[in-house]
C-alpha cells in the first residue's frame, strides 16, 4: 500500500483555540452603534447589556402548573399522594406536606374571578 509524501511528517503546531478567536475577532472591523426604534431593533444587536428596572413577573415562576412534594415520596416512582390543598403561585402554603401528602401548585396567582364593570370599554 502506497504512502504519501507527508503521512510522515510531524504535523504543525497548532494554536490555541483563544488564539485563533483573537485573530479572528482582530480582522473583523468593529461597527458604529446606532439607536433605533424597538420595532425597527429586529435582526440587529445589542452593543450593551439591558437590565429591567424591576422583575416581571414579581415572584418566581415556573411555566406550567405542578405539585409539591417530599422528596422522600417520589424517590421511588410511580407512587400515588394524597392532594391536601393548593398553592398560588408566589405564595407559601398554609402548612407543612406530611409523609404521602401532596399540595397543587397553581401558576394562576389569583383564584377569584375578576369583575369587570358593565360600562368598561370593550376596546
Amino acid at each position: 500500500m502506497p504512502i504519501s509524501a507527508t503521512s510522515a511528517r510531524p504535523a504543525p503546531r497548532l494554536m490555541s483555540a483563544d488564539d485563533a478567536l483573537s485573530r479572528i475577532l482582530a480582522a473583523v472591523p468593529t461597527l458604529p452603534t446606532v439607536e433605533v426604534a424597538l420595532l425597527d431593533a429586529l435582526g440587529l444587536v445589542l452593543a450593551e447589556d439591558v437590565r429591567a428596572d424591576l422583575d416581571v413577573p414579581p415572584f418566581r415562576n415556573s411555566a406550567m402548573d405542578g405539585y409539591a412534594v417530599r422528596g422522600d415520596d417520589v424517590a421511588s416512582a410511580p407512587v400515588k399522594l394524597r392532594v391536601v390543598g393548593q398553592i398560588a403561585a408566589g405564595t407559601f402554603p398554609d402548612r407543612s406536606i406530611a409523609q404521602g401528602e401532596a399540595m397543587r401548585i397553581k401558576a394562576c396567582r389569583f383564584a377569584r374571578p375578576v369583575r369587570i364593570s358593565a360600562r368598561a370599554s370593550a376596546s
